[in-house]
């Protein structure tokens, strides 16, 4: 990074406004009498925008906000920024925000959320969420990418002043903020969006430490006679989409001041934005009564009115209500505007008594269902602030840094981190109400044991711009001048590795790693692990499981840890292959591992050869987990229930090895040969050794060309051991080398076992196939699907294998939604057609073509909700034989998932209920619950949606 530029620029990338501010170094209009403090003040800079139609005005921030012209948006003037050419069409901030509350469909917002949800591809166009409209849409990744190109313009056009004519944005140090609880994807991905804006000297900083420096930054001056020394101050950020917590220690050192991060929170979403949703259902159920639904247009503008509403409401007590107006929809009203009423009582109700109500200490946060959904995010479901605050407090008590602030807290004997001080961040702080609120609850924990305690706030007057302030004044602190924030990485980092000897029995799901990179650690401070020493395999693929934590202290690099899994959180893995020598064949290397925190808060992983001057750079994994090409392990948490030896492992390889070289008889006994082996069942043969079994079954791939029965057999064996196609190690190495024979084909395609084993094999793989996979068997199985697609030379199937045919196709679930629509029209035609026989495989592949809610694949490729909601009125016109199999099909379609624009409609619902319990038995009251509450997809819904049991050890992880 260059430090020597002439500004120093700090860019708060908020969720709800984003905001500029800057250190001129050469600034000469300081006051005289002490321009060494007024040179390190950074000063807001003003952003050009739209702030009505062809009005452009500069204010502070740049809310966070885009709005892409519609067909119907000819009047609304797009152009008249000093930098725009006539062709950029999108507008960015104030005007954005007022125009997007009336056509919401066009509203891109959030999109700082966005990055952290891995159940969508976050580079793919998919904002605004819910438009079925596909054109003009944007990835997270870009949204986020053009509000820091607006940054950039508006300074570069800067006319009056020196800043864009010859210090250009991008070229400047420049620092820009992300939450602390961001992932190493969602960080990752913030630094392509400022890669993309065309940022090239940037670095990043953490939201809390910005805060604190502005705070620093604005007391520099006066810090001892503010703070003192033994003080631990809590920085409570809670902005539009999370909240974060932070611990820093006040220390002395030469009669200054010493400030170390010795603490941070794990990753919550959890914001502005929920208050803003429970307000906006406050006024719906007022309007349309308790159950009601609007539209989701309305809906969307509803919500940003709430947001002003908000604010204004608890922190102006002179203001009793605050009207909305919005679009009407749905059976209360047709079309029109509406007014509705917030009072300040319905406000202070649902923020502070809702978000913000007293809990005790010893009360838990709660996870029992899924959290708001309604514009598609996944919120957290407990939304008690201080629960979230309590249980960051209690879990830090074991952290033996604060031993000297761990009290026993209320009147149960809790242990807890008391902190002395506390500084508020982010526009909910704004309510000197809320302020309050938090303060109290401290208190009111720690007053039993301590009476006369009374926590301090530190006063922070700049809610809307101090991460802004703050980075700025970071970059002067990277400089050398300033005072800086030690501690270094809040977290450790770990590299998961085989069990070393038995887990303590007391651990319930215990985990064995290597620490990497210990808490505490400071940037471009490489550490190389010596000990313990690591072999790995060159010229075959490699992975590795990697996992942070907050909580743990006082590991080491190098130390082996089994802890339990609760204490860590999974990361995405680092994938590679280690080429090493001309030749192609695998090596076992030893090697040491080098570790560097970069200046994006990222991990640089690099693995050397003991033995030679080789050196690799290892790189995580950042497609999504739920939408790559390369799908990953990220789509799965792995917990080894029982583990085989090494001579048992082989012996079952073995099996299948003589059973492939051998006859037809040993062929058909291999499953029981293994089972006898093993000594379990074969649905509960371990994943390891499942996957085992399948690398060797791939060694012996070309005998499968000897004998019908042989390629039969292969066949069924390789898709049940490679099932669902994800969640170990290497397995996306797997898929691709089983992909190498699909174009091969059936050899014995007149032995029509084989043909239906095939099919078999890549429906039970699916999970594992990419988008360009599947894309291609769909267009071999819509050929036999689809009359519209069927070509002349096209054979005709056996029933047993156009059933297989559309379960494999439902199974897809990286099609477009366009595919899924054509595919579900015509399997209900057929249905019409020739009756409701072999319903029940039908009706899966239904409800998997049209579910509202994904098992392996991207949330936006789920089918739209009007297609959905068509299919489920037409299988309630029809007379089934076999309703139960219906039911489930509609349990599925009709599935309640909290989001608004994705849901079906109430009334549907409630009429798909009541159809349910009219005709199904046992299991209507499951179906119904599924149509009714927002409910997490439980494991025997996996079995029924994956058609097999789901490999012991592996379960399917639904998402952040």
């Amino acid at each position: 990074m260059n430090k020597k530029t002439r500004f120093i620029v700090g860019i708060d990338l908020g969720t709800t406004n984003s905001a500029v501010s800057y250190i001129d170094t050469e600034d000469k209009s300081s006051n005289k009498k002490k321009p060494h403090e007024l040179k390190k003040a950074p000063v807001v800079f003003d952003i050009p925008q739209f702030v009505d139609d062809g009005i452009v005005g500069k204010i502070s921030t740049l809310p966070s906000f885009l709005y892409i012209p519609g067909a119907y948006d000819a009047e609304i003037a797009t152009d008249g920024l000093p930098w725009q050419t006539g062709s950029e069409k999108i507008i960015t901030g104030e005007y954005a925000r007022i125009i997007g509350g009336k056509k919401p469909s066009n509203l891109v917002y959030s999109a700082k959320s966005w990055l952290c949800y891995s159940r969508v591809d976050r580079n793919a166009p998919i904002l605004p969420w819910g438009r079925e409209d596909t054109a003009g849409k944007l990835s997270p990744v870009s949204a986020s990418a053009a509000y820091l190109k607006h940054i950039i313009n508006a300074w570069n056009s800067d006319g009056g002043g020196v800043r864009g004519k010859y210090h250009p944005l991008q070229d400047e140090q420049v620092a820009v903020t992300i939450p602390a609880s961001f992932d190493e994807t969602a960080r990752e991905l913030t630094f392509k969006a400022a890669e993309l804006a065309g940022f090239k000297n940037l670095t990043m900083l953490e939201e809390p430490q910005a805060a604190f420096y502005s705070w620093i930054s604005q007391n520099e001056a006066n810090l001892g006679d503010i703070i003192k020394e033994n003080t631990l101050v809590l920085v409570f950020d809670m902005g539009g989409g999370t909240t974060d917590f932070n611990l820093i220690t006040v220390e002395e050192r030469g009669g200054k001041p010493e400030f170390k991060r010795v603490a941070v929170g794990d990753h919550l979403m959890l914001g502005g934005d929920n208050m803003d949703l429970a307000l906006a259902r406050e006024v719906e159920e007022s309007i349309f009564g308790a159950g009601q639904k609007m539209g989701i247009a309305g809906w969307t503008s509803l919500t940003h009115q709430c947001r002003k509403a908000k604010e204004t409401l608890l922190s102006e007590q002179s203001v009793n209500e605050v009207e909305v107006t919005f679009l009407g929809s749905g059976r209360s009203v047709i079309g029109g505007s509406v007014k509705g009423v917030i009072t300040s009582n319905a406000a202070k109700n649902i923020v502070l008594n809702g978000f913000f109500k007293h809990v005790g200490i010893d009360e838990d946060v709660t996870e029992r269902r899924l959290g708001f959904q309604e514009l598609g995010l996944p919120y957290v479901s407990e939304t008690a602030v201080f629960k979230h605050l309590s249980a960051f407090l209690k879990r830090h008590a074991a952290n033996p840094f604060l031993a000297p602030w761990v009290k026993t807290a209320d009147t149960g004997g809790v242990r807890a981190v008391r902190p002395d001080a506390v500084l508020f961040n982010g526009g909910v702080f704004k309510s000197a109400s809320l302020r309050k609120a938090s303060l109290d609850m401290i208190n009111h924990w720690f007053s039993p044991s301590e009476p006369n305690f009374n926590v301090k706030e530190l006063e922070n007057d700049k809610l809307d711009h101090a991460v802004a302030l703050g980075a700025a004044y970071y970059g002067l602190v990277l400089r050398g001048e300033g005072v800086r924030i030690t501690g270094g990485t809040g977290k450790s980092y770990y590299i998961e590795v085989a069990h070393q000897s038995a887990a303590p029995s007391e651990l319930k799901s215990p985990l064995t790693s290597v620490c990497i990179l210990p808490r505490g650690a400071e940037p471009d401070n490489e550490i190389t692990l010596t000990e313990p020493e690591f072999q790995v395999m060159a010229n075959t693929p490699a992975s590795f499981n990697m996992f942070s934590s907050s909580y743990r202290v006082g590991d080491k690099p190098g130390d082996i840890v089994t802890a339990e899994q609760d204490f860590f959180f999974k990361l995405p893995p680092v994938k590679t292959i280690l080429q090493f020598g001309k030749k192609s064949g695998t090596a076992h290397l030893p090697v040491t591992l080098s570790v560097k925190l970069n200046e994006y808060g990222t991990l640089d992983i690099w693995c050397e050869s003991k033995t030679t001057p080789h050196r690799w750079r290892l790189s995580f994994q950042l497609r999504d987990a739920a939408a790559s090409d390369d799908t990953s392990e990220e789509t799965a948490a792995l917990t080894d229930t029982r583990t085989l030896d090494q001579e048992t492992s082989e012996q079952a390889c073995e099996a299948i090895r003589a059973a492939l070289w051998g006859n037809e008889q040993a062929l058909g006994a291999l499953t029981k040969t293994i089972t006898e082996i093993i000594g379990v069942e074969k649905d509960n043969w371990p994943l390891p050794v499942i996957r085992k079994l399948w690398d060797t079954l791939m060694e012996l791939k070309q005998r499968r060309l000897i004998t019908p029965v042989h390629e039969a057999r292969w066949l069924n064996m390789s898709g049940f051991l490679l099932r669902p196609g994800f969640g170990y190690l290497l397995d996306t190495e797997r898929i691709k080398e089983l992909w190498k024979i699909f174009s091969e084909g059936v050899k014995f395609y007149r032995y029509g076992g084989c043909c239906l084993e095939w099919w078999i094999m890549w429906r039970r793989v699916a999970g594992g196939l990419s988008e360009q996979n599947q894309d291609i068997i769909f267009k071999k199985t819509a050929q036999h699907l689809i009359p519209g697609r069927k070509k002349k030379d096209t054979p005709k199937l056996q029933n047993p294998e156009v059933l297989e045919f559309w379960m494999l196709t439902a199974s897809l679930e990286r099609l477009g939604s366009t595919a899924k629509v054509e595919l579900g029209d015509e399997l209900l035609r057929q249905i019409k057609k020739f009756g409701d026989k072999n319903t029940a495989k039908l009706m899966w592949a239904l409800s998997r073509l049209g579910g509202r809610v994904p098992f392996y694949g991207p949330v936006e490729k789920v089918i739209p909700k009007a297609a959905a909601e068509k299919w489920i009125r037409e299988i309630m016109a029809l007379k089934w034989t076999h309703p139960a199999d219906a039911s489930y099909a509609i349990s599925q379609l009709a599935r309640k998932t909290g989001d608004r624009a994705g849901d079906t409609d109430d009334a549907l619902r409630e009429e798909a209920s009541r159809w349910i319990q009219k005709v199904t038995a046992g299991a209507a009251e499951r179906y119904i619950k599924r149509l009714s509450e927002a409910l997490p997809v439980s494991f025997d819904e996996e079995r029924e949606v994956f058609g097999d049991t789901l490999p012991v050890g592996l379960i399917i992880n639904k998402g952040k």
